[in-house]
């Protein structure tokens, strides 16, 4: 079994898999679930974020492409994305 060491603490990978699934539960899903909700809202959610997340990244390096086409630098543009 693999550990991660850090600080002299072991934290199985396991338990380190549990724990984000545990978070992203109590994050994005409702309470009761999967009582409150129907069988298909957890992939659901799973995909909708995913896509959020893609759609926020698609839009920020689209972004600092179009700055960097107009002649800013690559640090400028960075900036210029962020804060878009």
């Amino acid at each position: 079994m693999r550990q991660i060491s850090h600080d002299h603490d072991n934290i199985n990978v396991k338990n380190l898999k549990s724990k984000v699934k545990t978070s992203f539960n109590a994050t994005f899903l409702p309470n009761g679930y999967p009582e409150s909700v129907l069988p298909g809202y957890y992939k659901y959610t799973l995909l909708s974020n995913i896509g959020a997340v893609s759609f926020t990244a698609m839009g920020f390096l689209s972004t600092q492409c179009l700055f960097v086409s107009i002649g800013a630098t690559s640090t400028q543009a960075t900036v210029a994305a962020a804060a878009f």
